[in-house]
Protein backbone atom coordinates (compact mmCIF):
# COMPACT_ATOMS: atom_id res chain seq x y z
CA UNK A 1 0.00 0.00 0.00
CA UNK A 2 1.19 3.30 -1.03
CA UNK A 3 2.12 6.06 1.49
CA UNK A 4 -0.52 8.83 -0.10
CA UNK A 5 -3.39 5.86 -0.13
CA UNK A 6 -6.07 5.89 2.45
CA UNK A 7 -8.53 3.70 3.52
CA UNK A 8 -12.15 4.66 5.04
CA UNK A 9 -11.26 1.47 7.60
CA UNK A 10 -7.85 3.30 8.76
CA UNK A 11 -8.23 5.62 11.39
CA UNK A 12 -6.10 8.44 12.11
CA UNK A 13 -5.28 8.17 15.94
CA UNK A 14 -5.54 12.49 16.32
CA UNK A 15 -8.84 12.05 14.65
CA UNK A 16 -7.77 14.44 11.74
CA UNK A 17 -8.77 13.63 7.50
CA UNK A 18 -5.64 13.80 5.33
CA UNK A 19 -6.02 16.80 3.55
CA UNK A 20 -7.95 17.03 0.35
CA UNK A 21 -9.80 14.26 1.38
CA UNK A 22 -13.88 15.28 2.11
CA UNK A 23 -15.10 11.68 3.23
CA UNK A 24 -18.49 12.83 5.30
CA UNK A 25 -19.28 15.44 2.57
CA UNK A 26 -22.77 14.54 0.71
CA UNK A 27 -23.05 16.72 -2.22
CA UNK A 28 -26.80 18.12 -2.46
CA UNK A 29 -28.59 15.62 -5.71
CA UNK A 30 -29.47 18.58 -7.38
CA UNK A 31 -25.86 19.71 -7.42
CA UNK A 32 -25.05 16.10 -8.36
CA UNK A 33 -27.40 15.80 -11.11
CA UNK A 34 -26.77 19.38 -12.50
CA UNK A 35 -22.95 18.86 -12.75
CA UNK A 36 -23.14 15.57 -14.57
CA UNK A 37 -26.06 17.07 -17.19
CA UNK A 38 -22.97 19.79 -17.10
CA UNK A 39 -20.32 17.56 -17.90
CA UNK A 40 -22.48 16.32 -21.04
CA UNK A 41 -23.41 19.73 -22.43
CA UNK A 42 -19.70 20.51 -21.99
CA UNK A 43 -18.58 17.39 -24.18
CA UNK A 44 -21.03 18.44 -26.64
CA UNK A 45 -19.65 21.97 -26.57
CA UNK A 46 -15.99 20.87 -27.15
CA UNK A 47 -17.16 19.06 -30.23
CA UNK A 48 -18.82 22.07 -31.24
CA UNK A 49 -15.72 23.77 -30.61
CA UNK A 50 -13.57 21.42 -33.06
CA UNK A 51 -15.99 22.28 -35.85
CA UNK A 52 -16.07 25.90 -34.76
CA UNK A 53 -12.03 25.74 -35.07
CA UNK A 54 -12.00 24.71 -38.31
CA UNK A 55 -14.72 26.89 -39.40
CA UNK A 56 -13.01 29.60 -38.02
CA UNK A 57 -9.78 28.58 -40.17
CA UNK A 58 -11.72 28.57 -43.34
CA UNK A 59 -12.87 31.25 -43.11
CA UNK A 60 -9.65 32.81 -42.32
CA UNK A 61 -8.54 31.00 -45.77
CA UNK A 62 -11.03 32.47 -48.17
CA UNK A 63 -11.94 35.80 -46.74
CA UNK A 64 -14.77 36.71 -49.10
CA UNK A 65 -16.36 33.25 -48.62
CA UNK A 66 -19.64 33.11 -50.54
CA UNK A 67 -23.09 32.84 -47.98
CA UNK A 68 -21.07 33.15 -45.19
CA UNK A 69 -22.51 36.27 -43.66
CA UNK A 70 -20.11 39.25 -42.19
CA UNK A 71 -21.46 39.09 -39.14
CA UNK A 72 -19.95 35.17 -38.80
CA UNK A 73 -16.62 36.01 -40.10
CA UNK A 74 -16.27 39.05 -37.52
CA UNK A 75 -17.90 36.79 -34.42
CA UNK A 76 -16.05 33.63 -35.27
CA UNK A 77 -13.13 34.03 -32.85
CA UNK A 78 -15.53 35.24 -30.02
CA UNK A 79 -17.48 32.33 -30.60
CA UNK A 80 -14.63 29.71 -30.45
CA UNK A 81 -12.79 31.20 -27.73
CA UNK A 82 -15.78 31.85 -25.16
CA UNK A 83 -16.88 27.84 -26.00
CA UNK A 84 -13.21 26.52 -25.28
CA UNK A 85 -13.49 28.69 -22.18
CA UNK A 86 -16.53 27.06 -21.52
CA UNK A 87 -14.99 23.84 -22.20
CA UNK A 88 -11.79 24.41 -20.38
CA UNK A 89 -13.33 25.48 -16.97
CA UNK A 90 -16.26 23.77 -17.18
CA UNK A 91 -14.71 20.33 -16.99
CA UNK A 92 -11.94 21.03 -14.60
CA UNK A 93 -14.81 22.55 -12.19
CA UNK A 94 -17.47 19.69 -13.05
CA UNK A 95 -14.73 16.69 -12.48
CA UNK A 96 -13.57 18.51 -9.29
CA UNK A 97 -16.98 19.17 -7.98
CA UNK A 98 -18.07 15.42 -8.40
CA UNK A 99 -14.20 14.75 -6.29
CA UNK A 100 -15.29 16.96 -3.74
CA UNK A 101 -12.94 19.48 -4.26
CA UNK A 102 -13.59 22.73 -3.07
CA UNK A 103 -11.39 24.58 -5.68
CA UNK A 104 -13.70 23.27 -8.35
CA UNK A 105 -16.12 25.77 -7.36
CA UNK A 106 -13.61 28.23 -8.16
CA UNK A 107 -13.42 26.93 -11.71
CA UNK A 108 -17.12 27.41 -11.98
CA UNK A 109 -17.56 30.89 -11.76
CA UNK A 110 -15.15 31.13 -14.79
CA UNK A 111 -16.66 28.51 -16.87
CA UNK A 112 -20.32 30.52 -16.01
CA UNK A 113 -18.52 34.17 -17.36
CA UNK A 114 -17.61 32.12 -20.60
CA UNK A 115 -21.32 31.06 -20.86
CA UNK A 116 -22.46 34.68 -20.64
CA UNK A 117 -19.98 35.82 -23.04
CA UNK A 118 -20.80 32.79 -25.36
CA UNK A 119 -24.70 34.36 -25.41
CA UNK A 120 -24.14 37.76 -25.17
CA UNK A 121 -22.22 36.38 -28.90
CA UNK A 122 -25.04 34.50 -30.18
CA UNK A 123 -27.01 37.62 -29.82
CA UNK A 124 -24.86 39.48 -31.64
CA UNK A 125 -24.81 37.12 -34.43
CA UNK A 126 -28.67 36.71 -34.42
CA UNK A 127 -29.22 40.22 -34.03
CA UNK A 128 -27.07 41.16 -37.14
CA UNK A 129 -28.80 38.25 -39.18
CA UNK A 130 -32.07 39.20 -38.05
CA UNK A 131 -31.53 42.68 -39.51
CA UNK A 132 -30.56 41.70 -42.84
CA UNK A 133 -33.23 39.50 -43.50
CA UNK A 134 -36.21 41.35 -45.15
CA UNK A 135 -38.72 42.76 -42.75
CA UNK A 136 -41.76 41.12 -42.06
CA UNK A 137 -41.12 38.17 -43.44
CA UNK A 138 -41.50 34.82 -41.84
CA UNK A 139 -37.70 34.06 -41.89
CA UNK A 140 -37.25 37.43 -39.60
CA UNK A 141 -39.81 36.40 -37.55
CA UNK A 142 -38.40 32.89 -36.77
CA UNK A 143 -35.21 34.02 -36.48
CA UNK A 144 -36.68 36.58 -34.08
CA UNK A 145 -38.29 33.46 -31.68
CA UNK A 146 -35.28 31.72 -31.96
CA UNK A 147 -32.72 33.95 -30.15
CA UNK A 148 -35.45 34.76 -27.44
CA UNK A 149 -36.41 31.18 -26.77
CA UNK A 150 -32.31 29.82 -27.11
CA UNK A 151 -31.43 33.27 -24.96
CA UNK A 152 -34.17 32.20 -22.49
CA UNK A 153 -33.04 28.24 -22.39
CA UNK A 154 -29.22 29.67 -21.86
CA UNK A 155 -30.24 32.07 -19.07
CA UNK A 156 -31.81 29.42 -17.57
CA UNK A 157 -29.13 26.99 -17.51
CA UNK A 158 -26.62 29.86 -16.23
CA UNK A 159 -28.90 30.51 -12.92
CA UNK A 160 -29.34 26.78 -12.56
CA UNK A 161 -25.52 26.48 -12.79
CA UNK A 162 -24.79 29.43 -10.48
CA UNK A 163 -27.06 27.95 -8.08
CA UNK A 164 -25.35 24.40 -8.35
CA UNK A 165 -21.73 26.09 -7.74
CA UNK A 166 -23.68 28.09 -4.79
CA UNK A 167 -24.65 24.92 -3.17
CA UNK A 168 -21.76 23.27 -4.02
CA UNK A 169 -19.43 25.77 -2.12
CA UNK A 170 -21.45 25.61 0.31
CA UNK A 171 -21.52 21.42 1.06
CA UNK A 172 -17.76 21.44 0.07
CA UNK A 173 -17.33 24.13 3.07
CA UNK A 174 -18.71 22.60 5.82
CA UNK A 175 -16.16 20.20 6.11
CA UNK A 176 -12.91 22.04 6.00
Amino acid sequence: MSQNFYEPSQVDPFGQQPPGIHRGTRLPGFVKGFIITDLVLCSLRAIAVLVGIFGYLAIQQNANMPGVPAVVAETALYEVLSGLGIVVFGFIAGIMILCKKPAGVIFGYPALLFTLASTAVGIWQSSAMIEAAPAGTPEAAGMLVGLVVAVLFRVVLAILYFVALLMASKALASND
